[in-house]
């Protein structure tokens, strides 16, 4: 893995420590998992997933796409508040220009893995954005509304410009945040067994 690598892994881990931390000392109490079990990293960090879902696999959410929008930094809390609250007054004059009342939020699947993050339409099954985990700068769940999930990528059409993604989820976005952390750190793994093997 490059310096650049690195340095974005280790920015990207300090993200989500926020949410590892917390999750791991509510875990220590009772082991609410999907399925009850805590994996356990060489990092110190107790995972949600086997490892080997997210090496050989994937792991799928559910979620509601609420909107995207360019934002002028790679990172930061502050950021992803002001998109979202970009995102919201976009959807709210949408909702107000629009004949129809009732729009609904387009559903989707997040599929998270080693090699990255797509997104998948829930009905057409087609892909409407892949993300290699290069490629994503900023990940972080709301600890106000448990609903919130985003992160914050390169853009697809100008890698000089970074897009923030917000979706909705059925309370799960601190789960989903830390199914991207535990990518991120399996995937740094296998590269540092990579160059040294």
């Amino acid at each position: 893995m490059t310096s650049k690598g690195k340095d974005l892994y280790k920015t990207f881990k300090r993200s989500i420590s926020s949410s590892v931390n917390e999750v791991l000392s509510s875990t220590s109490q009772s082991t609410s998992g999907s399925s009850g079990a805590k994996y356990g990293g060489g990092s110190g960090k107790t995972w949600i997933h086997p490892p080997d879902v997210l090496l050989n696999g994937r792991v799928e959410y559910s979620v509601k796409f609420f909107g995207s929008q360019e934002v002028k930094e790679a990172k930061g809390t502050e950021v992803i508040r002001d998109a979202i609250h970009a995102i919201q007054f976009q959807n709210g004059v949408k909702r107000f220009e629009s004949t129809q009342s009732g729009n609904k939020l387009q559903k989707v699947d997040i599929q998270i893995n080693v090699e990255g993050v797509t997104i998948v339409d829930s009905k057409t099954k087609m892909a409407l954005h892949r993300y290699p985990l290069q490629k994503i700068s900023f990940c972080a769940d709301d600890k106000q509304d448990k609903r919130i999930f985003s992160f914050i990528a390169k853009s697809e059409s100008d890698p000089l410009k970074h897009e923030c993604y917000v979706f909705l989820s059925d309370k799960m976005a601190e789960q989903i945040t830390l199914t991207v952390g535990e990518a991120f750190d399996l995937a740094y793994k296998v590269s540092n067994v990579c160059i040294i093997g």
